[in-house]
């Protein structure tokens, strides 16, 4: 198994946390959750076994408008992504 658990905190104070977990049979888990300074939720995303209604399940991201459709990402898409935001 190869796990990477790791928090990134940026200029501004935002933060983001990863939960990256890739098991021997190849599948993976994760979470990369991005929040700023005042611990607010910027996004998220995931694939938890949730939100089934979702096309591209079990991927999503959760946002502070609620959770949409998104494509499997990795941490190089997430920061990329922060950095369209400063």
């Amino acid at each position: 198994m190869s796990v990477l658990n790791a928090e990134i905190t940026f200029f501004d104070a935002s933060r983001l946390i990863i939960r990256d977990y890739t098991f021997l049979t190849t599948s993976r888990k994760y979470s990369f959750h991005y929040q700023d300074a005042a611990n607010t939720l910027i996004f998220r995303y995931d694939n938890e076994a949730h939100h089934s209604h979702l096309a591209t399940f079990p991927f999503h991201k959760h946002t502070p408008f609620g959770v949409i459709a998104a494509s499997e990402v990795t941490l190089e898409d997430v920061i990329r992504e922060i950095i369209s935001h400063f």
